[in-house]
């Protein structure tokens, strides 16, 4: 009996020597992800400015505002058209109630500032700029109508395109 302990003893060292013993390796996992830059524009509700008496003189109203969201740090711009009845870039109010005549038309514009010296354009100095904040910006616009000859007794109304670039 003894033989077959030293018998298997000896034979336990030499599995033990064979390279029966574990090891351990490692790497590295690469781990990434992108942010998309995302932003959504709100128009305000329509631009109104009330009923007026014979427009002669400028009418400025209270600005109103467009709202921006767009993710923090990415940069946009907005910018307006014409609107649908324009002269040229003069924008311009559509009398409802007959056949366009050149009297029928209520010239206004839409400025970027407070001063309304700066139109607001499609491109260049006329648009709204800023950078975004992840919540919304009210990004403000300042309505006029312009001097001009009275117009025709009733509604006028115009579109105007905003878009926003970012």
């Amino acid at each position: 009996m003894l033989k077959k302990v030293a018998c298997l003893a000896f034979a336990g060292a030499v599995l033990a020597s064979n390279g029966a013993s574990a090891a351990v390796v490692t790497s590295n996992l690469g781990v990434t992800a992108t942010i998309d830059g995302t932003c959504t524009l709100t128009t305000a509700t329509a631009i109104n400015f009330g009923t007026n008496s014979a427009t002669v003189t400028q009418i400025d109203i209270a600005p109103v505002a467009v709202v921006v969201n767009c993710s923090t740090g990415v940069p946009y711009t907005v910018g307006m058209n014409d609107g649908s009845q324009p002269n040229g870039s003069q924008r311009r109010m559509f009398n409802n109630a007959g056949a366009p005549v050149s009297t029928d038309y209520l010239i206004y514009d839409l400025f970027t500032d407070a001063t309304r010296t700066q139109r607001i354009l499609t491109s260049g100095a006329g648009l709204l700029s800023g950078t975004g904040n992840g919540a919304n910006q009210n990004v403000s616009i300042f309505p006029s109508i312009l001097s001009q000859t009275t117009p025709s007794v009733s509604t006028f109304n115009d579109t105007v395109l905003v878009t926003l670039n970012y």
